[in-house]
């Protein structure tokens, strides 16, 4: 039985040559304890290109390439993050916007509903016109109105947020109130002049 087997290497060098060596043997032999190893050879050469492909801008030209190219897409990475963050920070902050907006429409709609209820009893004592009872009357499903509008507002905020996250929908998550109240705007108490 015989096999012969080979290993080689290639390199290419700044001016443009090319290294090559290769090691060739009669594998099986040397492996089956014949240590006289017939067969074998050691081999090299290097081609030096003269005119076309030579010299090290050309051969270089590769290298750099790849380095701006390398270059190019970490800035683009770093963008990426950049816009990113302040994406995924504003979505958040909407969020929170939203669901403020949801509590105070909440809070108008019980006061409409308790003008209401005060206007009906001075209405029933005969000390307001019914018109004015049917103007809060009015003005309370007008609040009812926008109070459903921002609550789907800030459902749907949600839901866009945990998409743009990639969470599923059904996943609960708690926002921090403290970020509203951060912030606010700190008075600078500036003296008057």
């Amino acid at each position: 039985i015989r096999s012969s087997g080979r290993l080689g290497a290639t390199w290419l060098l700044a001016s443009g040559a090319r290294l090559t060596t290769a090691f060739t043997t009669d594998f099986l032999r040397y492996l089956a304890g014949n240590r006289s190893v017939v067969g074998s050879e050691l081999s090299g050469s290097i081609v030096v290109p003269l005119l076309r492909g030579g010299g090290y801008a050309v051969t270089l030209e590769n290298l750099t390439s790849a380095e701006r190219s390398l270059l190019y897409t970490l800035r683009e990475f770093a963008q990426y993050r950049k816009d990113f963050a302040v994406e995924t920070a504003s979505a958040y902050y909407g969020v929170l916007q939203n669901r403020d907006a949801a509590r105070n429409a909440w809070t108008d709609l019980q006061r409409s509903r308790q003008n209401v209820e005060r206007e009906q009893a001075f209405a029933a004592e005969g000390l307001r016109p019914l018109a004015s009872l049917d103007q809060f009357r009015q003005a309370s499903l007008t609040s009812e109105t926008r109070w459903i509008e921002a609550v789907r507002s800030y459902r749907d905020s949600l839901d866009r947020f945990k998409i743009s996250l990639g969470v599923p929908l059904d996943t609960p998550i708690v926002l921090d109130d403290r970020e509203l109240q951060d912030l606010r705007i700190q008075d600078p108490k500036i003296p008057p002049h």
